[in-house]
């Protein structure tokens, strides 16, 4: 979808993969626990820093 999106011009749509590694999805129902909302919190902070904010 990224990918169609960019090659239709358009420069808004971004993707980031959520490498899952460290996680131990202890959360309800095998969900993400409070330590991978901080793990992953700490890993798409960079990526979403690096994003344009039309500023």
């Amino acid at each position: 979808m990224v990918e169609a999106r960019k090659d239709a011009g358009d420069s808004g749509v971004h993707y980031w993969f959520l490498d899952q590694s460290g996680l131990d999805f202890l959360g309800c129902g095998r969900r993400t626990s409070a330590h991978d909302d901080r793990v992953i919190a700490d890993r798409i902070a960079p990526f979403l820093s690096s994003l344009p904010t039309g500023r």
